[in-house]
């Protein structure tokens, strides 16, 4: 099945959990959806650039420098988009966009790429990172992230199958911020992320390009 038929499946499951209030599903769903565009944008950008490539080789009066490569547009349809390339930080893998309706599933669907590629044995020092309420990252939500004398926790999501959690009870430039605390933990490269703020405009735009 093609991305874009796959996407039509997983939107179309998105619309039926919306009516039965399906809250967990429809997260599931909604990470789903944008792997399979970060998927689809990363094939477009390579098409473009095999097609580049292959014009520089045929043609004797052009120079083999490379050509820009005009990247997909990614759907930003939440407050929060992290951007993500993974060639700049080193690994085969193209550049990726996460933007959720939510931005608490971005943050964590942007800790469960990391754990994918660099493996969930990085996890443990990324615990270190101090989100503006305590600990990021915890093994134990229930003490890491309460507060007041009846047992209330912070909002946290578990990170993918993994035992750990992610403190999601902040702003969306509180996220930023810890986005860019997770980069320099992993000594990142400049460039290797990007995490910023998506304008109501931009995502009207983004809903109407879904159903064009």
């Amino acid at each position: 099945m093609k991305s874009k038929e796959l996407l039509t499946v997983a939107l179309a499951q998105i619309a039926k959990a919306t009516k039965t209030a399906d809250f967990v599903r429809i997260s599931e769903l909604t990470k789903i959806a944008s792997r399979i565009q970060g998927i689809d944008a990363t094939i477009t950008n390579l098409v473009n650039e095999l097609k580049s490539l292959e014009t520089k080789l045929t043609s004797k009066d052009q120079s083999l420098e490379p050509t820009p490569v005009v990247e997909a547009v990614p759907y930003l349809m939440g407050p929060l988009a992290i951007e993500i390339n993974w060639s700049i930080a080193g690994h085969p893998f193209g550049k990726m966009t996460l933007c959720e309706p939510i931005a608490s599933d971005t943050l964590c669907l942007f800790v469960e790429e990391i754990a994918r590629v660099l493996g969930e044995d990085v996890l443990p020092k990324l615990a270190g990172v101090k989100a503006n309420r305590g600990p990021f990252l915890s093994t134990n939500p229930f003490k890491d992230f309460a507060y007041g004398k009846n047992g209330q926790t912070y909002s946290s999501q578990r990170v993918g199958s993994t035992q750990y959690f992610v403190l999601t009870h902040s702003s969306t430039i509180e996220k930023i911020e810890i986005v860019k605390s997770i980069s320099r933990e992993l000594a990142f490269p400049s460039g290797a992320v990007r995490a910023f703020e998506v304008s109501g405009d931009e995502r009207a735009s983004a809903m109407a390009r879904r159903y064009i």
